[in-house]
C-alpha cells in the first residue's frame, strides 16, 4: 500500500506541475513539489526528476534558510553528496547558498568538509561586513562539537576579521572567553572577559560580568562576586542584563545565608523584570535566572517553618504494585539549608540501601543529599532511619509499605500509589 501511495502522490504532482512529467523539471517546479506536495528528495532523484546540475540550483534557493524546511534541504544534500560529488570538488564554484547549505549540512553530520566549505564562504569576503558574520560562529561551534576547544576559540576571535558589528565581534569575544575557560586556560580566559565585559554592548557586557561573578562563588569568593556584579552596565539590553546580575546578587548573599539581602536583591531582581519593555528569548536565560531565585525564596520560607533545617521528601513509601520480577527503585531525597552528610539504615534486611551521597550537591536555595534504595518485589514493610552528624539530635524516619495486589478476577492491578 505504501508503494502504491508513493507513485500516486508522484502521479499527483506530475499532473500539478506539468514540467515534471518531462525531461528534467525547473528549479520552481521543484520546489513547489518539495515545499507543499511534501514529496521526498530521494523519490525525485530516483523517478530522474533530479540531477547534480538541478539539485546545486535548488539549493540555492532562500526557502532552505528557514528552520522548518532544515529536514528538506539536509536531504537533498545528502543526495548531492552521494550521486554528485563532482559537484563538491571546488566549493567556490558553487552559488553562495548552496556552498552555505552544504557547509551546515556537513557540521550537522560533524564531517570534515564542514571546515573547507566554510573556509570557503569566508574566503570570499573581501572587507568587513557591518553585520555578525554567522558563519565564523558556525565553524566555531563545528570545533566545539568535535572537542577542539582550543580551535573553537581561535576561530570565534577571526570574527573581527570579517566584520565591524560590534555586537558581533562583542558575542565572538565572549563565546571565546567561555572556551578559554573550559579548555582551562584562566589568563587567556580573563583577558577576554575584560574584553568583553568593555565591549561597549550592554547584554555582553552584562553576561561577561554574571560570567566572572560565578567563577568567583564558585571559589567561595562572595564579596569579590559582589564587587564584580555591581558594576554598571549601559547599552543595547543593559536593562536584560541586569535582571541576570541582580539575580546573581540574590544567589551570593544565599550562598552565604544571608535571608535579608537574598530577598532584598530577590525584589530588586524581580522589579527589573516586570519593567523590561519586551523580554529576550527563553535562549537568553532571563526567566530560568528569574525562576532560580524564586526557588530560593520558597525554600527560605521552608527552612524558617522548621525547627531543623533539614527536610526529607518522601515521608513515606506506600505502594501496591502488581507481581514480577524486577525490583521496585526508590530514591529519597535529604534537603538542608547547610551542607551535611547523611547515614541511613533500614530495619528490613530486604530493603536493600544502594548507595548514599558522598557529599551534597548545591543547587537553588537548598543542598540535597539522596540515598537511592532497593526493594524486591513482594510484601515488604520497613522504616528508613536517617541521620546527619552535623545535627546529633536529629532523626528522620521514612516508613516503606510495599504490597503485592490481586484484584477478584485473579489479574494483577497496579492499585493507587500514595507519596507523601
Amino acid at each position: 500500500m505504501s508503494k502504491l501511495r508513493n507513485w500516486l502522490i508522484l502521479i499527483s504532482i506530475m499532473v500539478i506541475h506539468p514540467a515534471l512529467s518531462h525531461a528534467l523539471p525547473t528549479v520552481p517546479n521543484v520546489m513547489g513539489a518539495l515545499l507543499r506536495q511534501k514529496v521526498s528528495p530521494q523519490n525525485l532523484w530516483q523517478k530522474g526528476r533530479l540531477n547534480g546540475d538541478l539539485l546545486v540550483k535548488v539549493l540555492n534557493e532562500k526557502d532552505w534558510g528557514k528552520k522548518e524546511n532544515k529536514s528538506i534541504a539536509n536531504q537533498l544534500c545528502a543526495l548531492l553528496v552521494k550521486n554528485a560529488p563532482e559537484k563538491l570538488k571546488n566549493p567556490i564554484a558553487l552559488p553562495p547558498r548552496t556552498r552555505l547549505r552544504l557547509a551546515q549540512y556537513f557540521r550537522s553530520i560533524k564531517d570534515p568538509r564542514t571546515v573547507t566549505f566554510y573556509e570557503a564562504i569566508l574566503s570570499q569576503i573581501k572587507t568587513p561586513q557591518a553585520n555578525s558574520v554567522n558563519a565564523v560562529l558556525e565553524l566555531s561551534y563545528y570545533y566545539d562539537a568535535i572537542g577542539d576547544l582550543q580551535k573553537s576559540a581561535e576561530t570565534c576571535l577571526r570574527m573581527k576579521d570579517y566584520s565591524t558589528s560590534v555586537e558581533g565581534i562583542a558575542n565572538a569575544t565572549l563565546q571565546a572567553a567561555r572556551l578559554y575557560r573550559d579548555n582551562g586556560d584562566t589568563e587567556k580566559s580573563q583577558e577576554l572577559y575584560q574584553k568583553a565585559e568593555n565591549s561597549g554592548y550592554g547584554w555582553v557586557d552584562g553576561m561577561a560580568l554574571w560570567d566572572e561573578g560565578y567563577i568567583a562563588m564558585g571559589k567561595g569568593k562572595y564579596a569579590e562576586a559582589r564587587e564584580i556584579l555591581s558594576k554598571p552596565v549601559t547599552g543595547k539590553y543593559a536593562d536584560q542584563a541586569k535582571v541576570l546580575l541582580l539575580s546573581a546578587m540574590a544567589v551570593s548573599y544565599d550562598r552565604e545565608n544571608n535571608f535579608e539581602q537574598t530577598r532584598k536583591y530577590a525584589k530588586l531582581c524581580f522589579d527589573q523584570y516586570d519593567s523590561l519593555k519586551f523580554h529576550l528569548s527563553k535562549d537568553s536565560g532571563i526567566e530560568s535566572q528569574v525562576g532560580v531565585v524564586k526557588s530560593m525564596l520558597y525554600w527560605i520560607d521552608q527552612w524558617e517553618k522548621l525547627p531543623v533545617p533539614v527536610l526529607v521528601q518522601p515521608k513515606e513509601f506506600i505502594r501496591d504494585f502488581p507481581a514480577g520480577d524486577q525490583p521496585i527503585m526508590q530514591q529519597i531525597g535529604v534537603y538542608s539549608k547547610l551542607p551535611i552528610t547523611i547515614t541511613v539504615e533500614s530495619d528490613n534486611k530486604k530493603v536493600e540501601i544502594l548507595s548514599t551521597s558522598k557529599k551534597a550537591e548545591r543547587t537553588a536555595g537548598f543542598f540535597l543529599n539522596y540515598s537511592q534504595l532497593r526493594i524486591p518485589r513482594e510484601n515488604v514493610k520497613g522504616t528508613i532511619t536517617i541521620r546527619s552528624p552535623q545535627y546529633p539530635k536529629w532523626v528522620e524516619h521514612v516508613k516503606i509499605n510495599v504490597m503485592i495486589q490481586k484484584d477478584s478476577g485473579g489479574q494483577y492491578s497496579p492499585g493507587k500509589a500514595i507519596i507523601k
